[in-house]
Parts: C-alpha cells; sequence; structure tokens
C-alpha cells in the first residue's frame, strides 16, 4: 500500500502544558483502547485518529453498533453543512439557514484555534471517500454474509505447518454455518461433522458450495469419524436434520436476505487509498444478528489476513466505535472469539484495532489490557473508575483525575513507554452530529452509484503493486504462475485491445491416450458386447495472449511481459502446452475410422473475450523486505533465499548490538564501581570524624552544664556537626544502594541480554514465516484469435443383459460416465482400471439402472449388481439375493436364500424351516401339508408317507 504522505506521526489535539500531543502510526498495531461515559467526547477522538490516518493513506474499516461514524462522509471545505445540518436544526428549533451560518463561524473559529490548515481539509474532502455499508438493508451498500467456502492458499501446507491456525479458520467457518442452521456451541457433533467435510475438501485444495454441503452431510464423503462410523457417531436421522436446516438457508426468505448483497471484501476495503468503510449495523434488530453479523466479518477478516504477509509496520486499521455486547467478560458470542484473535496475532500482518466502549465493565480485559494507547475520558461511575484502575494497573492517584475530566479530555497512559499526561482532543475537519438517518445514507452515498465507482477506483492504486482483485469465481479463473519472456515494447495501444484473427487458424487436437480398438478390446476381455461406437468432438477456441504488468514498489518499477496460450474448455479458460498430447488435427486418422459428429460447436464472440481479459491474473511473488517482486516458481525459490539470508542477517546484527551493549555495560559497571566503593570508603571514614566530634562536644556541653556555665556557641557548633552528621548518612546510605543496584544489575545483565535475544529471534521467526507476499495481478492485455483444438468423446452401445445402455468413455482420461445414479441423481463414472479388477459395470443386471457406490448392492449367491428395487433379502439372515437366486416358502410367502430353503421330500415345493418337519423314520424335510403324524409310545411323531 502506498501512503500520501511520508510521515511517522500523527497529531490529534495538545497535551496540557507539553505542547502539541502525536503518537507514532507504527505503534498503533500495538492497538488504542479509548473509555468514556456518554458525552466524553469518546466518538470525536476516535474520529480525529481516523481522520489523521485516513489523508496519511491507511485504509480503515470501522464498525458502527449506534450509527454515529457515517457523519465522516460529511465534508466542506467552507463549511458549508446544509442539508445535513437541518436535522439538528429542527431538533433544537431554529431556522435551518441560521443555523447553518452559525455552525459555519463556530467550525472557522476553532479550525484557526487549532491551527488546521485550509489545504489539510480540502485533502480530505478530495481525496478521501467514505463508503457506508448497511448490511440487512439497501440505505447504503448491503452486505451478504454468504458463508466463505474456499479453501486458504496452500492448506494443505498450513495443516502441517501451523496446524492450530488452520483448524482455527475451520472451527470459525463451521460456527457461522452452525449459528446459521439455528444450532449452538454445544452442538459438537454436528459442529464435527461439518468440520470433516470442509477439511477434505480443503486438503484438496477444492472448494464447497451449500448445495455440495447438504448432500455430503447426508452422504458423508468418509465412512469414519475418528475410530467411529459415521451412523454411530450421528445417526442418519440427526444427518437429515442437519442437512434440512442448512437447506433453509437456500429457500427460506428470511435467510435469503444475510445472502444477499455484496459479498464482504477485504480486498476492496484495505486496498483504496484512505478510505473509509463504515458497517452500520443499526439496520439488524437484534444483538443476536449483530453479534452473528460482527463474527462471520471478523472471521473473513482473519482468513484474509493469513493470506497476507507479515509486517512490522502499521497498513490497515480496524475501529470498533462501542464494544458493549460484542466481548462480555463471562459469555462468548460469535463476534468476540475472532476479535480476541485479531487482537492478539492483528500486530503480525500490520492491522491495527482502535477500539472504544462507555461501559468497562461489561468489556472482557483481554482485550482493554492488550490495547498499549489507553485513552480514558470522564467515567459515569466510581465502580467503573476503580476496575479501570485496577485493570490496567494505573496509580490511586488517576482515580480522581479521571473523575474530573472534562468534555474532549482525557487521561493519556501507555504502559510500555511509562507514559501518562492529560491532553485535550483537536477540532474535528468534519461534521459531527447524531446517527445520520436512512434517506441521509442514500444520498450520501448517490455520488459512489456504479457508473461512477469505475472512475474513482481508476483515481486511486491502479498499476501500483498492490492492486490485488480477489477471485470471484476461482474455478473459472486463470491465475498464470511461470511465464516465457514474450515480445517486448514500451507500450500497449491505448485504445481497447480487439480480437485478431490470423489470415490461416491452427487447427489442433488433443492425442487420445487409447484408441477405439484398444477400448473394444479391453472391454471384450470383460465379457461386455459392444454393439456400436462412434466419436464426438468438441470444439474449443485457443487464444494467444501477450501481457504486461508495471508495478511500483517505492522509487523502483518493475516491468513484466509474456506470452501465453489459452484454451477455452468447460467453462473456463487454461493453459495450452504444446507437447506430445497436441498435435495437427490431420494426423488423427481414427476421425475417419468411425462415424464422427460434432457436440456444441462454440464459436468465439466479444464476450467470451471480454471474459478472458476479466478472469485473467498473473501470480507474483513479493518480498516485503527485500522490496522486490518475481513472477515464477523458478525464481521463487531464489527469492526465499535471499529473503531469509536477509533476514538471518537482520537477526544477527540485532543479537550483535544486544551482545555489545551488554558487554559495554558490564565494562562501565566494572570501572564504575571500584570508584564509587572508593567514594564510600572516604564518606564512612569523614563520618567517623564527624561522630566522634559530635560526641566529644556533647561530653563538652555536659560538663559545662554542670558549672552552670553559658553554652553559647558551642551549642551552634553542636547543631551545625549534626546537620553535617545527617548529611553524610544520607550520602552514604544512597552509594550504598548505588552499590547494590549495580552489583545485582551485573548479576542479571546475562539473563537481561538473553531474553532480549531470545525475543529478537521470536520476531524474526515471524518475519521469516510471512518472507513472501502471495500476489495476484490483472495485467494488461492484447488478445490474439489463434485458432482451435478439438477433443475427442467416445460414444459406446453396450448390450448389459439384453438391455441396450449408451455410455461415454473419456479417452484422455481412462474414465467411463455410465450416467446418474437411479436413487440420487449423482453422476456414475468408472476409470478402465477399476472396471478391470472390478469386472462389472455398476449396472442392475435386471433393469439396466445405473447405480453410485452408495446404493449399488450386490447378490451373494452370483455377485450380481442389483439397485435397491430388485434386491431381495433374505428373510432368515438378511443377505441380499437376486430374483434368480431368490426362493419363497410356498405356504407363508417368506423370501429365502438357498442355505435357508428346504425342499420337500414329498411334493418338491420349497418352504421355510417353520413349514418343514423332519422325519423320523428317514433322514428327509417333509412339509407340512405333506406330512403325516402316527401315534408312536403314546406320542405324535411325523412320518413321510412315501
Amino acid at each position: 500500500m502506498e501512503v500520501i504522505d511520508d510521515m511517522t506521526e500523527i497529531s490529534i489535539g495538545r497535551a496540557l502544558g507539553n505542547g502539541e500531543f502525536t503518537i507514532d502510526v507504527d505503534t498503533l498495531t500495538k492497538h488504542a483502547i479509548v473509555l468514556g461515559a456518554t458525552g466524553s467526547g469518546k466518538t470525536v477522538l476516535c474520529k480525529a485518529i481516523v481522520e489523521e490516518l485516513a489523508l496519511a493513506g491507511y485504509p480503515i474499516v470501522a464498525i458502527d453498533p449506534k450509527g454515529d461514524i457515517s457523519t465522516l462522509a460529511i465534508a466542506s471545505e467552507d463549511f458549508e453543512f446544509r442539508p445535513w445540518s437541518d436535522v439538528e436544526a429542527e431538533e433544537l428549533g431554529e431556522d435551518p439557514e441560521k443555523y447553518s451560518k452559525k455552525l459555519k463561524e463556530k467550525y472557522l473559529a476553532e479550525i484557526k484555534r487549532w491551527n488546521i490548515p485550509k489545504e489539510k481539509i480540502s485533502r480530505y474532502v478530495n481525496d478521501v471517500r467514505v463508503i457506508i455499508y448497511t448490511p440487512r438493508s439497501n440505505y447504503g451498500v448491503p452486505l451478504s454474509i454468504k458463508p466463505n467456502l474456499d479453501p486458504l492458499p496452500n492448506f494443505n501446507n498450513l495443516i502441517k505447518e501451523n496446524p492450530s491456525i488452520a483448524y482455527d479458520v475451520i472451527d470459525s467457518t463451521v460456527s457461522l454455518l452452525i449459528r446459521l442452521a439455528g444450532y449452538s456451541e454445544k452442538n459438537t457433533q454436528e459442529h464435527a461433522l461439518l468440520s470433516k467435510i470442509v477439511e477434505c475438501h480443503w486438503i484438496n485444495g477444492e472448494s464447497i458450495d451449500l448445495e455440495t454441503l447438504v448432500e455430503e452431510v447426508i452422504n458423508p464423503p468418509f465412512s469414519k469419524i475418528g475410530s467411529l462410523s459415521i451412523d454411530a457417531f450421528l445417526p442418519e436421522r440427526s444427518r437429515l436434520k442437519l442437512a434440512r436446516n442448512l437447506n433453509v438457508l437456500l429457500s427460506h426468505p428470511a435467510y435469503k436476505v444475510w445472502l444477499e448483497g455484496e459479498p464482504i471484501d477485504f480486498d476492496k476495503y484495505f486496498y483504496a487509498k484512505g478510505q473509509i468503510s463504515v458497517i452500520d449495523l443499526r439496520f439488524m434488530t437484534t444483538m443476536d444478528e449483530k453479534q452473528f453479523f460482527v463474527g462471520a466479518l471478523l472471521n473473513e477478516l482473519y482468513r484474509w489476513l493469513l493470506r497476507k504477509g507479515g509486517v512490522s509496520s502499521l497498513r490497515f486499521l480496524l475501529y470498533f466505535d462501542e464494544l458493549v455486547g460484542f466481548a462480555p467478560p463471562i459469555s462468548k458470542p460469535p463476534s468476540k472469539t475472532t476479535l480476541l484473535l485479531l487482537v492478539k496475532q492483528g500486530r503480525a500482518f500490520g492491522l491495527g484495532c482502535l477500539l472504544a466502549t462507555q461501559n468497562p465493565s461489561d468489556v472482557d480485559y483481554k482485550l482493554l489490557s492488550n490495547a498499549n494507547h489507553r485513552f480514558i475520558g470522564r467515567l459515569s461511575t466510581r465502580q467503573d473508575v476503580d476496575k479501570v484502575r485496577k485493570g490496567l494497573e494505573l496509580t490511586i492517584d488517576a482515580v480522581g483525575t479521571i473523575m474530573r475530566l472534562k468534555p474532549r479530555t482525557f487521561l493519556y497512559h501507555n504502559y510500555e513507554v511509562g507514559r501518562s499526561e492529560i491532553i485535550e482532543v483537536r477540532w474535528l475537519m468534519t461534521y459531527h452530529r447524531g446517527p445520520l438517518r436512512p434517506e441521509e445514507i442514500r444520498k450520501i452515498m448517490e455520488k459512489y452509484a456504479p457508473s461512477k465507482q469505475e472512475a474513482l477506483k481508476d483515481k486511486g492504486l491502479s498499476g501500483k503493486v498492490f492492486e490485488m482483485k480477489r477471485d470471484e469465481n476461482k474455478e473459472s479463473v486463470l491465475i498464470l504462475e511461470e511465464s516465457t519472456e514474450g515480445e517486448k515494447k514500451s507500450h500497449y495501444e491505448e485504445e481497447e485491445n480487439i480480437v485478431e484473427v490470423t489470415s490461416k487458424e491452427q487447427i489442433l487436437a488433443f492425442k487420445p491416450r487409447i484408441s477405439p480398438k484398444e477400448l473394444i478390446k479391453r472391454l471384450e476381455r470383460l465379457n461386455l458386447k459392444i454393439l456400436n461406437i462412434q466419436i464426438n468432438t468438441f470444439k474449443s477456441p485457443v487464444y494467444e495472449v501477450k501481457y504486461q504488468v508495471s508495478l511500483s514498489l517505492g522509487s523502483k518499477s518493475v516491468e513484466h511481459r509474456g506470452t501465453v496460450s489459452l484454451l477455452y474448455d468447460k467453462g473456463s479458460f487454461r493453459r495450452l502446452h504444446y507437447n506430445m498430447d497436441v498435435v495437427d488435427l490431420n494426423e488423427l486418422t481414427i476421425l475417419n475410422e468411425y462415424p464422427t459428429r460434432e457436440v456444441n460447436s462454440l464459436e468465439d464472440t466479444k464476450a467470451l473475450v471480454d471474459m478472458l481479459k476479466s478472469k485473467f491474473k498473473i501470480r507474483a511473488f513479493y518480498s516485503p523486505v527485500l522490496r522486490t517482486v518475481v513472477f515464477s516458481r523458478k525464481e521463487l525459490e531464489n527469492l526465499k533465499e535471499r529473503a531469509r539470508e536477509h533476514i538471518i542477517n537482520m537477526m544477527n546484527k540485532e543479537i550483535e548490538n544486544v551482545d555489545l551493549e551488554a558487554k559495554i555495560r558490564r565494562e562501565e559497571i566494572l570501572h564504575e564501581l571500584p570508584i564509587i566503593e572508593a567514594e564510600l570508603k572516604l564518606k564512612e571514614s569523614d563520618y567517623k570524624l564527624v561522630r566522634a566530634r559530635a560526641e566529644e562536644i556533647s561530653r563538652l556541653k555536659e560538663e559545662l552544664k554542670r558549672r552552670r556555665i553559658r553554652l553559647g556557641t558551642l551549642t551552634n557548633e553542636y547543631r551545625r556537626i549534626q546537620k553535617e552528621q545527617r548529611a553524610l548518612e544520607a550520602e552514604i546510605a544512597k552509594l550504598k544502594s548505588k552499590i547494590k543496584l549495580m552489583k545485582e544489575e551485573l548479576e542479571a545483565l546475562e539473563s537481561i541480554s538473553r531474553e532480549k535475544i531470545e525475543f529478537i529471534k521470536r520476531k524474526y521467526r515471524a518475519m521469516l514465516n510471512n518472507a513472501i507476499v502471495e500476489l495476484t495481478i490483472s495485467p494488461e492485455l492484447r488478445v490474439r484469435k489463434k485458432g482451435y483444438v478439438i477433443k475427442m468423446q467416445y460414444v459406446i452401445v453396450l448390450d448389459v443383459n439384453g438391455i441396450e445402455k449408451e455410455v461415454l468413455f473419456d479417452p484422455y482420461s481412462n474414465m467411463l460416465v455410465l450416467g446418474r445414479c437411479e436413487v440420487c441423481g449423482r453422476e456414475v463414472s468408472i476409470s478402465l482400471i477399476g472396471l478391470e479388477q472390478s469386472k462389472k459395470l455398476p449396472i442392475c443386471s435386471v433393469c439396466g439402472a445405473v447405480l453410485c457406490s452408495h446404493h449399488m448392492l450386490s447378490c451373494s449367491v452370483c455377485e450380481a449388481i442389483l439397485c435397491p428395487k430388485h434386491a431381495k433379502k433374505c428373510d432368515e439372515c438378511d443377505v441380499i439375493l437376486c430374483p434368480r437366486h431368490t426362493n419363497h416358502c410356498y405356504i407363508c410367502g417368506k423370501s429365502l436364500c438357498p442355505e435357508h430353503t428346504i425342499t420337500c421330500a414329498v411334493c418338491g415345493r420349497k418352504v421355510c424351516k417353520e413349514h418343514a418337519v423332519l422325519c423320523v423314520n428317514k433322514p428327509v424335510y417333509v412339509c407340512t401339508n405333506c406330512v403325516v403324524y402316527k401315534r408312536k409310545f403314546f406320542k405324535k411323531v411325523p412320518y413321510c408317507p412315501i
């Protein structure tokens, strides 16, 4: 980010008795807290800090629960504040015109009293823009909190190197979803299931949308969580309930309000010079809604910061106008967790937090104590004052001072440097009044209508190194990582680039890995009968893109050019590599051997080229310590090594300085200590002489008293000797204390030096972890149509148990696409190798229905593939059976497997064991309809009648 002013300090008022009060900008990464009751000037102080930072070019995001911050958008060079001042005039019962003049005179007088230059006010009016975002409302810019389920860059490496951060991001993302679905933090099983699904996708670098998430909640892509099966961990009934609740987010009007509007985009908020983005929360009716939204906003900010590099200086400011309710001391709303995380870790990314509250006792003291700059205004109760004094470790004198403070006057305390003073805040350059009305917000935001936004955007950071744009649709955005040097020109033409078509277009084709003949042979080995085969062809346009990037790195500028061939395929652009797999179309003779038809022939249009221009990005790697940028992975390793060496050299220099300081201090102490000890001995010797003289005069006084002789001069001498004795005692005590402190310092010098070195190592270790920042840049483009590439697909008609089945085969990935599952509708595909191993297509042998792995059943006797409709179960042992191997008891109708089927020896029909009787004479079974009972030893016994 490029700042307007090369300044390290901002002035926000006067320190009483010490002149101008300034703050070092970079120390704001250690955060600031402003405490004060209503009317103490708390918001005025915060606005003064925000005005100064915006003028210096720092972007600010301000969370505004009460609507007090939006008036930062009302500024005027001549202090004409109508029509905005009319509301205040009406409330005071004054004429709007007269009140406007009175307001102007007041502002002119105060601006003159505070010596604020007119040029400064003019710069604020012209350079600083304030955008007001209104979630759940269209008065300002509406904001959507649709959950961001895109993985972090290099998530697979992050989960290995820093798992705590990786799982924190997953946890906060899933917590947002859980709360949207109506669950609380107590629903740990549902939380764990969603976390596992998100983790599986992110590890593979895949995004996931809500529709897919709902499907995978019902049928997860894994069989176990921990050591338990899915059904044991969370039963299917609970999963269906969770899926229904998540599905409501996609359909219910009450939830659609949350998903409408602009997505939260910190690339937009934090990479515009001096922009103040105000998030007005007043249009959310309950505190739960506000806590939920702030949690989602801060969670997205934390995710965004993790993608950026670490720096030690201030880059961005987060201003929270009123903390009460968002970070309570006991409960844990969604807003509190991420806010604490940002306060603890934001400094490493150059984020400063400016926090304010009027009720410090209702805010978690972890937030207050982590702030380096403390501004304490008048507090309403003695209880608040005492809690602030104890929590911030202020002296007892501070209590009386705080209670006597006037409006716009604060006790400033900086515990790190031990600085405390009373300050008075300067007058604001913007109009300060109560919250804006909704219609006023709409009127202010009219100047940022879409037609004017582009012009304002061009006025900002276009062409600078930090002009980064987030990939709105990551699946369809081409991010170029490595490129070759192209034709070098000083500048591209200024007119809009158009598509140039060469006179002779190249017609290329992807060479299939397997020919139709080879495929037929391999399928016939699996006893699959092929009735017909034909080839579908898809024509995709190829463009030659020449790109240019111009970056500004301080006083140095960097230009990068290159040329790349891009292929439009499956709704996105990808790089075309000319290798053995891409051949001239005439070399593919198979297109003449089999019936061929062209499918979905794509004609290139200007809309397609416009999409290419909007999606084309260049990935670059920037080293903040070296102020160097590279554009390829090959150069990245070298840049990493150079940055590492530079950081280690800086660390070694600091460690050497600490060692040198310790060594110098040791020598100073060892040199000074004997001198002080010698001085102590002299003083002790003088003290002995003076004490002896005092004792002698004392004896003489006693003698003269007995003789009743006047003491006179002797008394004065005795007093002088006593005074000298007391002075020597004080000097001796002071020298002894100094010697003691020096000896203690000498003993502690090594441990202090060791602690400083450890701190330096931790600091530079953090710099090493964030030595490289990954940038995504939109370059200037020149596009030329180059030709087409033909891609093939085999259409095979198979005979599956007398049923004709048409399947598709991709000869590049060797995948058979069979169609969609008859039960759940998922697309079913199988690799050729997988088919050769299983030797069976996932198609029902009875009806020919296609089945996915979740709904495919197999006969336990012949292993035939069955759909749920044609699969039978044995009523005795529950094994799956096909219709051919299913028997039925002719008496009760039970379904039976061959193992549990009994054949009657008389009638030959099948029966179950309940309707079969063992003959007492022969080892045969007879059904209950054919058995004959005879008496034997007074009992009825069964006999076979034949």
